[in-house]
């Protein structure tokens, strides 16, 4: 009897074999040839510490390319992460869009020049990987809140990063400035203690400041979302004058923080306004993409 079990048993464990590969095939094959998939990537875009971004997708079509945006967060140029996304990756992939938040080399390891590198070595490897991660290179928003605007202001009007990298200005599609400041003269004698970050010497906040470079060269799209701030309403007023399309924002409740933190959300009547906003102004500047 114990002999007859062991002939059955072995056939049976074979056959349990077959069925649990031929299963995990399927599994494989239907993955693969989906028509939707979602997918969430890591990667470093450079060799040193800080220098990596995570790409988030939802509901791609095989062979689809969507457009990006590039987020790039806060922490006053000495702290925060790439993951302090909020609610955005998935407003923004519901809205057809890929999300890519990134890191940077945070002070003081890397001054603002290092950070305004990481950003445009960001973009080349977003165009570079374009192809394989269903990206559409012709259609980047940058994204930014606090030091984050801040970066993305720089590359976008300071002609040297994305130089440095080999990209034309037009790979920036667009950018949306979330209360990032615009001239840091202004901004570090209102709040001093960035010294710690900027140094002393007023020519260096000339340098870093975005408002150096207006009429230096054609400024993307902008949006500016800010609460009352005299520094900005100047840029503003600077920019229009000379015939670029930079748009202004202005909000009065919600905080520094809830500025980007309830983007995506309907937690208050100010925060739909935000997205609404966004949403609009991503739209305009690339059509046809939102469902």
């Amino acid at each position: 009897m114990g002999k007859l079990n062991k002939k059955i048993f072995i056939p049976l464990f074979v056959l349990l074999l077959l069925v649990i590969s031929v299963g995990v095939f399927s599994m494989r094959a239907d993955y693969t040839s989906a028509e939707l998939f979602d997918a969430k990537h890591e990667f470093s875009y450079g060799e040193q510490a800080n220098q990596d971004l995570k790409i988030y997708q939802k509901g791609l079509k095989k062979g689809e390319k969507t457009p990006v945006v590039l987020y790039i967060h806060g922490g006053g140029w000495y702290a925060g992460d790439k993951a302090n996304v909020g609610k955005k990756p998935g407003y923004f992939n519901k809205k057809g869009y890929t999300f890519i938040s990134m890191n940077y080399r945070l002070s003081p390891v890397g001054n603002y020049q290092d950070q305004a590198n990481d950003v445009a070595a960001t973009m080349k490897w977003i165009v570079d990987h374009a192809d394989q991660y269903h990206l559409d290179a012709n259609q980047i928003t940058l994204m930014g809140h606090s030091a984050g605007g801040h970066l993305a202001s720089l590359v976008a009007l300071d002609p040297q990063y994305l130089k440095e990298v080999g990209l034309p200005l037009h790979t920036i599609r667009g950018v949306i400035n979330i209360e990032g400041p615009l001239d840091m003269s202004d901004f570090i004698k209102e709040v001093p203690k960035y010294k710690s970050v900027y140094g002393k010497n007023p020519n260096v906040w000339k340098a870093a400041s975005p408002s150096t470079y207006l009429g230096q060269q054609a400024v993307p799209p902008m949006l500016i979302i800010s609460r009352e701030d005299a520094s900005t309403t100047k840029f503003v007023k600077a920019a229009k004058k000379l015939g670029e399309p930079v748009d202004l924002l202005t909000t009065h409740e919600l905080s520094h923080s809830d500025l980007t933190g309830l983007i995506g959300t309907n937690e208050n009547a100010e925060a739909i306004q935000v997205t609404n906003a966004v949403t609009k102004f991503l739209q305009t500047n690339q059509p046809n993409t939102f469902k």
